[in-house]
């Protein structure tokens, strides 16, 4: 098991996408936490639009000798061919290794029925469209529990949210860790 030191760079840009950017330097940051090895960058956002950060960033790690993994949105509002398209612009010609697809947005009213469709395809489809890259599906656990299928996450990788420190139970669903070392 290797374990592997990661952040998420797009936290510390902006609030949202109505707010300006703040351009973090890459070369700094990295020079000022030498222990983290991947970046997490928001490649898109919710709506679709591409981060125009992501290719700024990408580039500055990639120089850096840093990982580097995307995460796009997989939105419940939109077709599924206008989400693999949204996310074929957002990321361009830089597709890391690792894609994730986050599922901490709103469910904009859907039904579990097609929300659990949604992101199925949707993983689906992203694995189709970048074979090259590894798929994940990142998502806060008691979020994922409240809006999706019992037992929908063990078909997929997941990166779990760590906010109220959720974890897995082999029959699908979901309970909270009691303590961080648990």
């Amino acid at each position: 098991e290797e374990t592997v030191h990661g952040t998420d760079l797009s936290y510390y840009n902006q609030i949202n996408q109505y707010t300006p950017p703040r351009i973090i330097p890459v070369k700094e940051f990295c020079a000022a936490n030498p222990d983290i090895e991947l970046f997490f960058l928001r490649a898109c956002w919710p709506s679709g639009l591409p981060d125009p950060l992501y290719p700024i960033y990408y580039d500055a790690l990639i120089t850096e000798g840093k990982k580097v993994a995307a995460y796009l949105w997989p939105n419940v509002t939109k077709t599924l061919s206008t989400n693999v398209a949204n996310w074929k612009l957002a990321l361009g010609t830089r597709v890391p290794k690792l894609l994730c697809l986050d599922f901490e947005e709103p469910s904009y009213g859907a039904s579990i029925d097609a929300l659990t469709y949604n992101a199925s395809e949707s993983l689906r489809l992203l694995a189709e469209t970048f074979p090259g890259s590894t798929v994940i599906g990142y998502g806060r656990a008691n979020w994922m529990e409240a809006h999706f299928k019992p037992g929908f996450q063990r078909n997929w990788k997941w990166w779990i949210a760590q906010y109220p420190l959720p974890m897995p139970k082999p029959d699908g669903t979901w309970r909270q860790y009691g303590t961080f070392k648990e």
